[in-house]
């Protein structure tokens, strides 16, 4: 594997696991025994590593949490610094539901992130079947090409994900995502 598709993997396993182990903040006022009121949580408030509400509860495989996230006005679209979105670690950790409502909630299925990788890719390099389908379905272009010169199918290839890489040769030969569906 060259030193792009080892950077391309490194970027998403930093996505997945960057804020896995992390405990919320406690109340430093113990003195007090009145119930505090608590700010509104922001659903577009980064944390430090780029983070929203709805990446972090997709990463924690909080899906309760990130449909609420949703339906209080996150930005589907908001990207680490890397250019990852909720739609790649959805996609990636193989969400069906999630990914549904994202593209439902406008998600760019065609966004890039460093390297040049977009969703779709990162459903096939994790062998994610169903959603490469519900990617494709939606307009993800399955001829872009990552920095590396790779495309999906090149992806779901190397990593043996053979059904996922006919499925995408499939769809480029028959003229990309939407073109290439059967009815």
């Amino acid at each position: 594997m060259s030193r792009k598709g080892i950077l391309l993997l490194l970027i998403f396993a930093m996505a997945v696991s960057a804020c896995s182990n992390r405990t919320p903040p406690t109340n430093r006022n113990t003195a007090s025994t009145q119930p505090q009121e608590s700010a509104p949580i922001n659903p577009n408030q980064k944390d430090v590593e780029g983070f929203t509400p709805l990446m972090n509860a997709i990463k924690n495989g909080n899906q309760e949490s990130a449909q609420q996230a949703i339906q209080n006005g996150a930005d589907v679209n908001a990207a680490i610094p890397s250019g990852v979105t909720a739609l790649f670690l959805a996609a990636g950790m193989g969400d069906k539901e999630l990914v549904k409502t994202l593209i439902e909630k406008g998600a760019n299925v065609n966004h890039r992130a460093d390297g040049g990788f977009t969703p779709l890719m990162q459903a096939a390099l994790t062998g994610q079947l169903e959603i490469v389908k519900m990617l494709l379905d939606a307009g993800a272009d399955p001829t872009v090409k990552d920095t590396a010169n790779k495309t999906a199918a090149d992806w779901a290839t190397d990593k043996n994900h053979k059904d996922v890489a006919d499925l995408l040769k499939q769809r480029i030969t028959a003229g990309g995502g939407k073109a290439g569906k059967k009815s």
